[in-house]
């Protein structure tokens, strides 16, 4: 289970460290700094609670290394929105967050989760 964890942290950390340049980039995309590190603690937790239901349900690593960045990011935009973060922000990063989720998420799925 502390694989796990680990592995799914650090497909975390990978896209959180995209979205903070992101972020840094476009100023109507400024966020306050706590935005990353609530991003990698949830993230990770959800990335693990939607990794064992994958499991559960006999995921292929490749339908893992999707449904798992899909779903973290949906829970995390959910949350942003309910923050108070505006529509089309929200809109915009779901999308943004699955994709800068997902290289990681595949080499990690792969080489590391693939059972």
């Amino acid at each position: 289970m502390l694989k796990k964890i680990f592995y799914i942290f650090l497909i975390i950390v990978f896209g959180t460290f995209i979205d903070f340049l992101v972020h840094q980039s476009y100023p109507p995309f400024h966020v306050p700094f706590e935005y990353f590190p609530n991003k990698i603690i949830f993230g990770t937790f959800w990335g693990v609670v939607f990794t064992l239901i994958a499991e559960k349900l006999s995921f292929s690593w490749k339908k893992k290394s999707i449904f798992v960045p899909l779903m973290v990011a949906i829970v995390l935009q959910t949350k942003y929105f309910f923050q108070g973060y505006d529509l089309s922000f929200v809109v915009i990063f779901l999308f943004l967050h699955f994709f800068m989720f997902l290289p990681a998420s595949f080499i990690i799925f792969k080489k590391y989760l693939n059972k």
